[in-house]
């Protein structure tokens, strides 16, 4: 009776590996809210802006790049990249309403809070997106420099947001941010609100422009 038993180790032993592997397959591809939001939230985005340059109004985007950032065995993460406007040239910029718009550079890095059940990640995500349209995130780190424009305008300041907030939400009709997206056609419209633990606040509407 020694030899069934050596082999029933043997088998044992040989199972466990592929067991394990198995496991750690299917745990990798179960997406968790953080991977959902992430997925949902990324793309190329840009934001209207409209410029006096030479004396003329001229219209134009900023580029703000929302990516995922993905480590084995952790929840998802957003870099969000706020790209140089380049407008060395120009006396002043603003929304279509007239307000002042800074240039911004720089990249913060936000994660979703607490770590939500891999299992009920569907059933969350459908539930925030129809009862808030969005997800509030914690900055986790970022630095931006945030520099006013116009010759007259001073060096700007940098602004740590470090421990504040980081909202991406869908527009609501009749808006703000709804009529300024309004002239650009695209299937993704959202509107990113970033604030620091000092009360500096920076609010965005985005658009997809490859999204028809």
């Amino acid at each position: 009776m020694v030899v069934p038993v050596i082999r029933s180790l043997s088998l044992g032993l040989l199972l466990a590996p592929i067991l394990l592997l198995s496991l750690t397959a299917h745990a990798q591809s179960v997406r968790g809210l953080s991977d959902l939001i992430a997925g949902w939230a990324s793309g190329s985005l840009r934001s209207p802006v409209s410029c006096e340059i030479d004396g003329k109004m001229r219209r134009g985007v900023r580029r703000v790049i929302i990516e995922p950032v993905v480590q084995p065995g952790r929840p998802s993460e957003l870099r969000v990249k706020f790209v140089d406007l380049h407008v060395g040239g120009a006396t002043r910029c603003v929304d279509s309403l007239g307000r002042a718009l800074p240039n911004v550079v720089g990249t913060v890095l936000a994660r979703y809070p607490g770590r939500p059940h891999p299992e009920t990640a569907k059933r969350d995500f459908r539930e925030a997106m129809k009862r808030k349209k969005g997800f509030l995130l914690d900055v986790k780190e970022g630095l931006l420099k945030i520099v006013p424009v116009g010759s007259a305008a001073g060096p700007g300041d940098t602004v740590d947001f470090k421990q504040g907030e980081l909202e991406i939400s869908l527009v609501y009709p009749a808006t703000d941010p709804a009529r300024e997206l309004a002239p650009f056609q695209s299937g993704r419209k959202m509107v990113l609100t970033l604030q620091s633990p000092s009360g500096e606040k920076l609010s965005l509407p985005l658009f997809d422009p490859a999204a028809r």
